[in-house]
């Protein structure tokens, strides 16, 4: 669980980076939360970070209004850029999908041949 990722964009790129980091060694299931205002922002960088991968985006968790969209990041972009977002968002999206896929290596630095 990530919880809410830093709002300024070098610092989220560096926490996706070592999320990155961390996939190569381990499977695991996302868990970021974020405000309505930021969502476009977080979903992007999702998308730089690890490529149009499968996410599920939801808002209002446990009210009146709970709403949750399941698609490729491009598809929830293109949803959002249409209708405004409203209330909290809770994003998930495992790594295993990118080891089976190989995206999502765009951040990460040249190997080094270091011992």
């Amino acid at each position: 669980m990530l919880g809410y990722l830093p709002r300024k964009d070098k610092h989220r790129e560096d926490v996706l980076i070592a999320v990155q980091k961390i996939h190569s060694i381990m499977d695991m299931t996302l868990i970021i939360y974020e405000a309505p205002h930021r969502i476009i922002n977080v979903l992007e960088a999702i998308k730089k970070a690890f490529g149009n991968i499968s996410i599920v985006v939801s808002s209002e968790l446990t009210k009146v209004f709970e709403d949750t969209k399941r698609g490729k990041v491009e598809e929830i972009l293109s949803y959002y850029s249409k209708k405004k977002p409203r209330g909290e968002f809770v994003l998930l999206f495992s790594t295993k999908e990118l080891q089976k896929s190989g995206e999502g290596e765009k951040f990460l630095p040249p190997p080094t041949n270091q011992v």
